[in-house]
């Protein structure tokens, strides 16, 4: 998936993440499970779902920490509408030791999180291609101005990607541009049921909105950076501008579970 990291296969890399990994992921993402695992009152239990997945990174970085502390019960769900990465979930799960295992339970959905329970179409691309987006428009363009093949997908609408979880503490979403109508529908059973909520996001409009929208409800922002992007009035998209996705770190203050 990765093949600027060749020279890095293999090996363990000792440095903290301070600004990114070197590879994919930030130090905020980093932080951010890391203070929600912290701040989790016991070591009985620990809940996380990540939204647009690809291989898991997240869910697989709660559980490895998890164990290491002893926590009995892990609960870990990746959704990923790409076919591919899907799998390829199910193989560091695996590899990690969260799969099939005493204390922890892993579940991989393939399919997208939405607003709704619905089909969407997602496109056909290579696995090194982590911008692919589900829509709800026909054709065979997608919000980047690329020609792909699209093919049908089932999409989740966050309580039913949570059924039968309980409360979550932690929440990683990276649904390229389908972030905030996903939020705005599904508000209420964030605010009754997710403690901490980490949202990439992908136009300034978009993030904004998401702002204005827990602001609303009183939530915490732990953390926010704008995203990085060249205004080109050539893109068929906000979001097509968009070169560095944003980010934002949430905690719900209203969480009692």
């Amino acid at each position: 998936m990765f093949g600027n990291a060749d020279q890095i296969r293999g090996k363990v890399l000792a440095d903290l993440p301070l600004h990114d990994d070197g590879v994919y992921g930030g130090n905020a993402e980093y932080t951010s499970l890391l203070k929600a695992i912290d701040a989790s009152s016991d070591r009985k239990r620990f809940v996380a779902v990540e939204l647009g997945a690809g291989w898991g990174p997240w869910i697989s970085a709660v559980g490895i920490v998890c164990k290491r502390l002893g926590v009995k019960d892990i609960q870990l769900v990746g959704v990923e509408a790409h076919d591919a990465k899907a799998e390829m979930m199910r193989q560091h799960l695996t590899r990690n030791g969260l799969m099939n295992v005493d204390g922890v339970h892993s579940k991989v959905m393939l399919g997208a999180a939405w607003k709704e329970d619905t089909e969407l179409r997602f496109p056909k691309i290579d696995v090194r291609d982590h911008g692919g987006a589900a829509t709800a428009h026909e054709g065979d363009v997608d919000y980047r101005g690329h020609e792909a093949e699209h093919v049908a997908v089932q999409a989740f609408s966050v309580p039913t990607i949570c059924a039968g979880l309980g409360f979550v503490d932690y929440m990683h979403w990276d649904i390229q541009g389908a972030e905030l109508e996903t939020a705005r529908a599904s508000i209420d059973f964030l605010q009754k049921n997710v403690r901490y909520l980490f949202i990439g996001t992908h136009s300034r409009a978009i993030e904004g909105h998401l702002l204005e929208l827990f602001y609303a409800r009183k939530w915490e922002v732990l953390l926010q950076t704008p995203c990085v992007f060249d205004y080109d009035k050539s893109k068929p998209t906000l979001e097509a501008m968009t070169r560095t996705d944003g980010e934002i770190f949430l905690r719900n203050p209203h969480f009692v579970g």
